[in-house]
């Protein structure tokens, strides 16, 4: 039976409650009285009125035996004559309690006194008098006390001794009434403000005098100047009188009686002042099956239940009063079952109830989120009521809170991988454990059927141990599991090689346990989905011009859709790693194979120096060891190294740019790890001013001529510290290279000390002191200039994430990839497309490979440069694992047939640069990856020339016109790669080619023309040392003679010309329009430009503010010198990140031997 509220029906006889003195004012009294005049006193509060006696009430109860549940009420003395019905929804309440008294009144507050009169201003003839006193305040108004409370009434009630189970029906409250609380004396006025003092008065008299002398009479004049000063305020009044008296809160009143007379049935009388209340001092909760465990499906068994009387009368004699057990979400009681309580209880007294109630724990109805266990929260609550009126005694409350859970859990989630190669043969594994008192098993005491399930619903794996009728699923079941004991349980499983890489699969690891009452079914009571990437191995290709990086975490559509754009838009080969097989970016050095044991092992970018890599950015699970991001597993030193040596880096689809732009700082200068030579083998000859030239001779054709770490000695002055002269040396080197070579960036920084070894100690003669071990100063010191990360070197990240409802790649993406390229090879591809352009015909979107030799010669200029955008050849039987990758096709279908001539493809792989087997093909390259190509080679040469003319001194005396060209790697290739005067030659009709060199050459000119009339003014008038007027100057000769080498053609000229000057004042708009940044900052040239950029990017791909993160930018942009200090922090945190590479490696491999390929694992 369920408590519910009752609805009272009143039967009033209180008294009524006294009135309040005043509390509140009206606010006549002014806060301060008028001048002159005193404040006026507060008013005293009034009386408050006291509370009246309460009456008494009889009434008699008995039970409607023509209406059950209903218990009467008949009233008798004043209320004879009336009478109630009372259901089992309501109850009576016999309200005879006193009256309140009334609270004490507030006295008012006295009023301010008046301002004092003011004095009198001063004159010629009378001193300022002084300010009248403040006028006094008033008095506070007196408070008044609290009135009595009334006295309470008495409530009889008459009953039989059949019917005293209708008292749970009645309540009543005889409580006298409450005195009034004191009121609260007025505060009196403070004294008024003294009046003002009289001003002062200043004035000036003129007096004169004769002087009588030998030449006569003289009046002279003078002035005097006269002050009375001002007087002083008056005093503040005196304040008011606050009362003193005592007040008091109003005493309370008698509380009445309350008194049941009980008719027995031998005509004796008893009376009692309350009735009986049975309250539940304690009960015990059992499980079903005594294993300590709530399980669900199971009976929870309540006993040893133990109640005491805590009324002033026995517990009714002639009344069945039953006990059961509430019902809530989980529990459900068992119908029909109660327990009854002994009857007569004494008052005090405390008996057990004898016998047991039951409860079934229902079962679960809704399903649990995955990895998660069954722990819910219940209250076990005990209800008693009365077997003829059905109503429940509200005082009897037991309760003890209760667990729901299952014997058997899984205590962590499988070990698992999220990504498996074809052709492995995977091991995951679990544990479960016993949390319960009892075994469980199958043969066990209690025979209860408990394991687990691992199920393959989508049919993707060949699971090792399963069955012929169940080939998608395998059982473990348990023989015996004792109390808290815990055992591990393995599953093996084939990836089949006819499997697609890039696609899902999953399995579900189920707990499956019998239930309680019915031995044959199986309950699912804990499950573990576990969704698995299925991945290509790593294959090392030659020819391959791309490196794909992905994570189990990366959408295989977009690495499909990835894939297809590279290899049938550019036609280029890539190969495949997943850093979700491996844990890192080691290989095996010799094999080239990803490598699980890490015997002797590279990193795998190494074998892609000078092209690209394209890295998936999106988080990573790390082998359930936390999340990673791709870079984390990078070494800062590495990267910097492969970027320096013309390696590009593109990421893609990345969430965390913060933690990116963080990485990036530390790629910028990272910390070497070398010590100075020593004394002797330091080449004194080697001078700073030497190493200088040396670097700057052949540094902008060649990205890395000398070792990054390059030292020269520095002697130590007279009476001056070496490790201070060193640092000056130091930071004295850094500036010279920052003007020298801006587009590169260095590290300056003294070695580490080589101190010299001591002299050997001697052992002293007989008699004499031991001589002390003294050790040489340090007289030569070495200085290291590290190289960093170049300017030119290309780390780009794209801001666009994936959308699953985009069916190809998107044109962002295509234009990043595209703008990933190797700037080499963008100009070569960039001069033979606008080769085939001008063709008679040619659309400039084919380039075609099988023209005569005598033609491809002049038309298809250097080549072998298309070979890496070339249709990718395919090898028989598909083989991914050979020396050679097949195309996307062959990827996704996972078959290959023969090549042959049919479908344009050669039957032999041709060589690297070769291109006899693609006779009479043609080849479309992206459209979108054509119209990027100009927009990247454009950006490419801008962000170079603004980071060239960024901060440079004037005037510039470190670069001369001579070796503008050379000091601009990107511009030098650009001009270099440029073909003979008769490989390209555009005509007025070649529309395509003219557009595509505008495109490109047009933002240059644009950004280096003077956008104001002060650069124009310092570029044209004010032109001597400055950079920007020599890189005009040589910018304006190149692309002259681009153009004229370009066509013969004077109209086409005329349009090249034309089309030029068009873009270049775009570009100059655009660039005066970001002058003033979104922020309100001024941006540098440099940061305009990149911003220019994205703005083109949206324009080219209709991305919307599309904007992409160049990593080259965000850290340090120039040399720096930071100390033996500075040093210091760096390789701090450089260990730091190379000890959790090193331990992520370990983790890793760990995982890795122990689940893939395990040694014991059951042969195929």
């Amino acid at each position: 039976m369920n408590p519910v509220q009752l609805e009272k029906i009143g039967i009033f006889a209180a008294g009524q409650p006294g009135t309040s003195g005043i509390q509140t004012w009206d606010g006549s009294t002014n806060n301060e009285a008028p001048k002159g005049c005193p404040g006026r006193n507060g008013r005293d509060a009034s009386w408050p009125g006291p509370g009246t006696d309460g009456h008494d009430v009889r009434v008699r109860l008995s039970y409607a035996t023509d209406r059950p549940s209903v218990v009467q009420v008949f009233g008798e003395g004043p209320l004879t004559g009336t009478r109630w019905e009372v259901d089992r929804s309501q109850e009576v309440f016999i309200d005879c309690r006193g009256g309140n008294g009334g609270n004490g009144g507030w006295g008012e507050l006295g009023q301010t006194g008046g301002q004092g009169y003011s004095g009198r201003d001063a004159t010629k003839h009378s001193d300022a008098t002084c300010g009248g006193p403040g006028h006094p305040g008033g008095n506070g108004g007196r408070g008044t006390s609290g009135a009595d409370g009334g006295n309470a009434g008495g409530a009889f009630v008459t009953v039989s001794e059949d019917d005293l189970d209708t008292l749970v029906a009645l309540t009543w409250s005889t409580r006298g009434g409450l005195g009034g609380a004191s009121g609260v004396h007025g505060e009196a006025g403070s004294g008024g403000r003294g009046g003002l003092g009289g001003n002062g008065c200043s004035w000036t008299e003129t007096h004169s005098h004769t002087i009588s002398n030998s030449s006569g009479t003289d009046t002279e004049y003078y002035t005097t100047r006269h002050h009375r000063p001002g007087a002083p305020p008056g005093p503040q009044g005196p304040g008011g009188m606050r009362a003193t008296e005592p007040l008091f809160a109003g005493r309370s009143g008698s509380n009445g009686i309350g008194q049941i007379k009980v008719l027995r049935n031998d005509l004796t009388e008893g009376t009692y002042t309350s009735r009986y209340q049975l309250h539940v001092v304690s009960f015990d909760v059992i499980d079903e099956n005594e294993d300590g465990i709530n399980e669900p499906g199971e009976f929870l068994h309540i006993k040893n239940v133990v109640v005491e009387n805590r009324g002033a009368m026995p517990s009714p004699k002639g009344n069945i009063l039953q006990m059961g057990v509430q019902p809530t979400q989980w529990l459900q009681p068992v119908t029909g079952e109660y327990l009854q309580l002994p009857r007569e209880i004494a008052p005090g007294a405390t008996v057990k109830i004898p016998g047991t109630l039951r409860a079934f724990i229902k079962n679960e109805t809704l399903t649990r989120s995955p990895k998660t266990n069954l722990r819910a929260t219940d209250t076990v609550r005990l209800v008693a009521f009365f077997e003829r009126l059905q109503r429940p005694l509200p005082e009897f409350v037991g309760e003890a809170q209760v667990v729901y859970q299952y014997p058997l859990v899984m205590t962590e989630e499988p070990t698992y991988l999220d990504c498996v190669a074809r052709g492995q043969l995977v091991r995951f594994s679990w544990k479960i454990r016993n949390i319960s008192t009892k075994p469980y098993g199958t043969e066990t005491l209690l025979r209860r059927v408990g394991g687990t399930r691992m199920a393959d619903p989508g049919g993707v794996f060949d699971l090792t141990y399963a069955e012929e009728s169940s080939p998608h699923e395998v059982t473990d079941f348990l023989e015996e599991l004792g109390p808290g004991e815990e055992v591990p349980i393995t599953q093996d499983f084939h990836v089949s090689h006819s499997i697609s890489p890039f696609s899902s699969g999953e399995l579900c690891v189920s707990l499956m346990l019998a239930d309680p009452h019915s031995t044959g079914s199986n309950r699912m009571v804990q499950y573990f989905n576990l969704p698995i990437q299925i991945s290509a191995s790593y294959s090392y290709n030659p020819l391959s011009r791309f490196l794909l990086v992905m994570n189990a975490a990366t959408p295989n559509q977009l690495i499909l859709q990835t894939i297809s754009f590279l290899e049938n838009g550019l036609h280029a080969c890539v190969d495949l790693f997943n850093l979700s097989l491996v844990g890192s970016f080691m290989i095996d050095a010799q094999s080239g194979e990803a490598d699980e044991e890490r015997h002797d092992v590279q990193c795998v970018i190494d074998k892609y120096v000078g092209k690209t890599v394209i890295i998936f950015g999106n988080s990573m699970q790390y082998f359930q060891n936390g999340t990673r991001e791709p870079w984390d597993l990078l070494d800062p030193w590495e990267t910097c190294d492969f970027a320096n040596n013309g390696t590009n880096f593109l990421f893609l689809n990345t969430a965390n740019t913060t933690g990116l732009r963080d990485w990036s700082y530390q790629i910028m200068n990272p910390a070497y790890d070398g010590l100075e030579p020593s004394a002797g083998e330091t080449k004194e000859k080697v001078t700073a001013p030497k190493l200088i030239r040396s670097m700057t001779g052949d540094s902008m054709t060649d990205p890395r001529p000398l070792e990054r770490v390059n030292t020269f000695p520095v002697k130590k002055p007279l009476f001056r510290n070496l490790d201070k002269v060193m640092q000056a040396k130091a930071d004295k080197v850094q500036k010279t290279l920052d003007k020298k070579m801006p587009l590169r960036r260095f590290m300056v920084v003294p070695c580490d000390e080589h101190e010299e070894d001591p002299e050997p100690e001697v052992e002293p003669e007989e008699g004499k002191k031991k001589k002390k071990t003294k050790k040489s100063k340090r007289k030569l010191g070495n200085v290291a200039i590290v190289e960093g990360l170049p300017h030119n070197a290309k780390l780009v990240a794209g801001m666009e994430r994936f959308k699953p409802e985009r069916m190809n790649l998107s044109d962002y993406n295509i234009a990043l990839i595209t703008h990933s390229l190797p700037f080499e090879d963008q100009c070569h591809i960039f001069w033979n497309l606008l080769s085939a352009s001008s063709m008679p015909g040619a659309d400039g979107t084919t380039v075609s490979t099988g023209a005569p030799a005598a033609v491809r010669a002049e038309v298809a200029y250097a080549g072998e440069k298309l070979a890496h955008f070339l249709e990718a050849p395919k090898f028989k039987n598909g083989d991914i694992n050979g020396g050679a990758r097949v195309t996307t096709t062959t990827v996704i279908e996972a078959s290959v047939e023969s090549p042959s001539e049919e479908n344009g493809v050669a039957a032999a792989a041709p060589e690297a640069g070769g291109q006899e087997g693609d006779a009479g093909k043609e080849h479309h390259l992206d459209n979108t990856a054509m119209t990027a190509l100009s927009w990247s080679i454009a950006t490419q040469l801008n962000t170079e020339l603004s980071r060239f003319c960024l901060k440079a001194p004037w005037p510039d005396m470190s670069i001369s016109t001579k070796t503008i060209l050379p000091s601009l790697p990107l511009l030098h290739t650009f001009v270099s790669s440029f073909p003979k005067a008769s490989a390209v030659q555009i005509s007025s009709d070649s529309s395509a080619a003219i557009t595509a060199l505008a495109r490109v050459l047009g933002p240059v000119v644009g950004s280096y023309d003077p956008i104001s009339f002060p650069q124009w003014l310092g570029q044209n008038v004010v032109r001597v040392g400055n950079r920007r007027t020599k890189l005009r100057s040589v910018l304006t000769t190149q692309i002259s003679a681009v153009i004229s080498n370009i066509s013969a053609d004077q109209a086409a000229k005329k349009d090249i010309l034309r089309l030029l000057k068009s873009q270049s004042r775009d570009t100059k708009k655009k660039l005066k329009a970001l002058r003033r940044g979104s922020s309100g900052e001024r941006p540098n040239r440099a940061e305009r430009v990149h911003e220019m950029s994205c703005q083109l990017l949206g324009d080219i791909t209709g991305s919307e503010g599309a904007k992409y993160l160049n990593l080259n930018d965000t850290g340090t942009l120039r040399s720096v010198a930071p100390g033996r200090g500075g040093l210091a922090e760096k390789r701090m945190t450089q260990l730091a990140v190379l000890g959790r590479i090193l331990e992520d490696r370990e983790w890793s491999t760990a995982r890795l031997e122990e689940m893939v390929n395990p040694e014991d694992a059951m042969p195929e």
